[in-house]
């Protein structure tokens, strides 16, 4: 029966000889708490039924899991903090059907019913976000819930947009400097977003030219340790002497870390430079191995510098003693291939410039008409 503590206003209760609070002033419903918690651990113990666990408990124990381990936690965090208001209420797993989670999404999230849209795919991932969580719960945690084969929307097939160096330099050239920089050095590296704004001061090897990311703080666990071309030398040399350097991070945005780059201002910028809509940082890096691609560059090699995942390790296993200078030419390329763009931005520009000048003389040295010279 409950009982009173010394300094608690609460009832306490006693269950399989554990003390606990009750969390209520009220005797009635304190029994019945400890009533039915009694019953609750009879029938785990003696009927085999798993006891109820909650929505926030499925979330702590998969932070727990991952939040270490896993590069892309806060992307999945995210979509965890934003599903807290549909369902921090849920006391049961199994509360969570099918019709609950798709009536969610397409009252509060953008969805088109219709057809593909680009809006389902970013529905589908905040669908994951649950099915992750309640398959886990069902199948590795062993929690008794089943896990519904929730709703997903119709996605749009995927592009393979990719810019070419004459458009991404006409996106840098209209970014902010700090977006511009990031976008540049992401071309020439094509490493991960994360690995580009996570970027540290102590992760760059000056004698060397290269950079070394820890495995850790990269998404195939792997450490990346890759050399850096010109481009992408003078970028960090151009920021390390910078007045605003920052002491930690590379790249940084009035001395706070960068998260998010895709923001109100490069929009503006992208739609200014003529490109479509879905060009990202994320594009920035396929565009590095794009034109790699195009130019004869094997996808190991590829894989290597932008530290993809290659499936099969043993395709790896013949290229894992190349050299920092072994690989230095294949980022050259990409050197070259921005130089060239460059050069053909001048040009347009020198044009730009003659034409103007031209129609400027023109308008200084317009013959009289006809009209001005006759008298009336």
């Amino acid at each position: 029966m409950p009982f009173k503590r010394r300094g608690s206003e609460y009832w306490w209760i006693r269950v399989g000889g554990v003390r606990k609070s009750s969390g209520t002033t009220d005797y009635e419903e304190a029994a019945a708490l400890e009533t039915k918690r009694k019953h609750d651990r009879w029938l785990s113990q003696y009927m085999g039924v798993k006891p109820k666990r909650t929505w926030q408990e499925a979330v702590a124990q998969r932070a727990k899991e991952v939040a270490q381990s896993m590069a892309s936690w806060s992307d999945e965090q995210q979509r965890l903090l934003w599903w807290d208001a549909h369902l921090r209420h849920v006391k049961d797993l199994n509360e969570i059907t099918r019709e609950m989670i798709a009536s969610i999404i397409e009252e509060y999230r953008p969805v088109n019913l219709a057809g593909p849209s680009p809006q389902n795919t970013t529905a589908n991932k905040y669908v994951r976000a649950v099915a992750t969580i309640l398959n886990a719960a069902e199948r590795k945690w062993a929690w008794g819930n089943r896990a519904p084969l929730l709703k997903t929307y119709q996605e749009p097939p995927a592009r393979d947009v990719c810019p070419t160096p004459v458009e991404v330099l006409r996106l840098v050239d209209t970014l902010p400097a700090h977006s511009a920089d990031i976008a540049l050095y992401g071309a020439m590296t094509m490493h991960r977003r994360a690995n580009v704004t996570g970027l540290e001061w102590s992760m760059i090897d000056w004698e060397k030219g290269a950079v070394k990311i820890a495995g850790k703080q990269t998404k195939t666990g792997k450490s990346i340790y890759v050399p850096l071309n010109a481009t992408a030398l003078a970028i960090l040399k151009r920021r390390r002497k910078a007045a605003d350097r920052h002491p930690v991070y590379v790249f940084h945005y009035r001395g706070n870390k960068i998260f998010h780059v895709v923001t109100k201002a490069w929009r503006k910028r992208r739609e200014a430079a003529g490109l479509v809509e879905n060009i990202t940082l994320h594009t920035m890096r396929h565009c590095g191995n794009s034109w790699l691609a195009q130019r004869g560059v094997p996808a190991e090699i590829r894989a290597r510098l932008g530290g993809w995942s290659m499936r099969g390790a043993k395709i790896m296993d013949g290229y894992t003693h190349l050299f920092l200078d072994n690989l230095r030419p294949y980022l050259a390329i990409l050197d070259d291939e921005i130089n060239a763009a460059r050069q053909v931005l001048e040009a347009e520009k020198a044009a730009e410039i003659a034409v103007a000048n031209c129609t400027s003389a023109q308008t200084r040295h317009r013959v009289p008409a006809l009209s001005d010279t006759v008298q009336g």
